[in-house]
């Protein structure tokens, strides 16, 4: 088992870009007060302005996993990333189902583990998640079991 350290995550109101596939000059500088927040084990998820639902995080795509055992992320028409394809790809090995849609705030009760992925970390899990408007949450390592599943399978 490769060991590595969970990220911790503050979800921030920001809407969706206008064209999530091309990364402007204009998101460029929407995005520079958030990116005093970054470092090696934290990550800015945004959210759409209302708060409501999980977009897509500043440098990684993230994904839910519910209670259930179903992956929420977001639907194909967000930037969708090497890392997301490869741990999407992985999740189907391991005959996990996949829901393409924005994960709700709302629904956060209902979630078992949150990971982030990239091309650069694969899979990594979120310790917490820290919201505006709801409820923090806290995951514990044992709660890491389908994250690390899916980081081992895109390990090969």
């Amino acid at each position: 088992v490769h060991e590595i350290v969970p990220f911790t995550a503050l979800a921030v109101p920001s809407g969706s870009r206008p064209n999530p596939f091309i990364k402007t000059s204009q998101w460029c500088h929407d995005r520079k007060p958030l990116e005093k927040f970054l470092n090696k084990e934290n990550e800015i998820l945004l959210t759409t302005k209302d708060s409501k639902a999980l977009l897509e995080g500043l440098t990684h795509n993230a994904c839910i996993i519910t209670k259930s055992g179903i992956i929420q992320t977001a639907p194909s028409h967000v930037l969708p990333g090497v890392g997301l394809a490869h741990a999407l790809d992985a999740a189907r090995r391991l005959h996990m189902p996949i829901r393409r849609r924005f994960p709700k705030l709302v629904e956060m009760d209902s979630w078992k583990e949150i990971f982030l992925t990239n091309a650069n970390i694969l899979c990594v899990p979120v310790a917490s998640l820290t919201t505006q408007y709801s409820p923090s949450l806290t995951f514990c390592n044992d709660d890491f079991t389908i994250s690390n599943a899916i980081r081992e399978t895109m390990l090969g």
